[in-house]
């Protein structure tokens, strides 16, 4: 798992997707502090005045928001997938009271069907088949999750009819009932930090509803 993933925020100034690539290593683009892997479990810190601070890998998360915070007014966390693309995108989720909490370029994948697993002769059971990955940008309002592929095909998931949420350390997969399941990759920011976002989201718009407290997320959403 690269660090980016697991430090959605950066844990020294707070920058939100802050981590990004910088060769083998991970620089922050709000502090420009370096992350590197130390021994074990341990990353470094290295400040731009050249000081090193080693910390386990959990106590570097520990220090990360308790939730992803929404998007500045016309923010954008990624670029556009064509140009007009992010304002066409805010002009559709901009509705009275409806916040954007997260906006990226995605690779999206849809499954085509259930494939058999196998060993030897024994049979495990079914998984899902994934189709190509097509490019687009993601957006999760408070209400939504907005899916604008390049091709100008969309998709709009109300939040209340998503039925499950998993996450693996370098993608996000998302079940719309009565859908085939989504799986979501992110090329410019942490899959983590979209799990979280969503799972922030789905959290209070299941409280609104008056559905309860949500206790598990997959392999469906189940609440107290």
């Amino acid at each position: 798992m690269p660090i980016r993933d697991l430090l959605w925020a950066c844990p020294l100034c707070g920058a939100v997707g802050g981590l990004r690539a910088d060769g083998k290593l991970e620089r922050c683009r709000g502090c420009a502090t370096l992350f590197r892997r130390g021994t074990r479990s341990i990353i470094e810190a290295v400040a731009p005045d050249g000081s090193v601070d080693r910390r386990p890998a959990a106590a570097w998360a520990a220090r990360l928001p308790a939730e992803p915070p929404p998007l500045e007014p016309g923010g954008s966390a990624g670029p556009p997938s064509t140009p007009g693309a992010a304002a066409a995108s805010e002009a559709e989720t901009g509705g009275a009271g409806e916040r954007v909490r997260r906006r990226d370029r995605a690779l999206a994948r849809f499954a085509q069907g259930d494939e058999p697993i196998r060993r030897g002769r024994a049979f495990l059971g079914f998984m899902e088949r994934l189709g190509p990955a097509r490019p687009g940008v993601l957006t999760l309002t408070d209400d939504r999750l907005l899916l604008r592929l390049d091709d100008g095909e969309e998709h709009r998931w109300p939040l209340e009819r998503l039925a499950a949420l998993q996450a693996s350390s370098a993608t996000i997969q998302v079940r719309p009932r009565g859908e085939p399941i989504v799986s979501f990759a992110f090329p410019d920011t942490s899959a983590r930090l979209w799990e979280e976002s969503l799972a922030g989201a789905l959290r209070r718009k299941w409280r609104s509803l008056g559905r309860g407290e949500i206790a598990e997320f997959q392999p469906r959403i189940v609440a107290r």
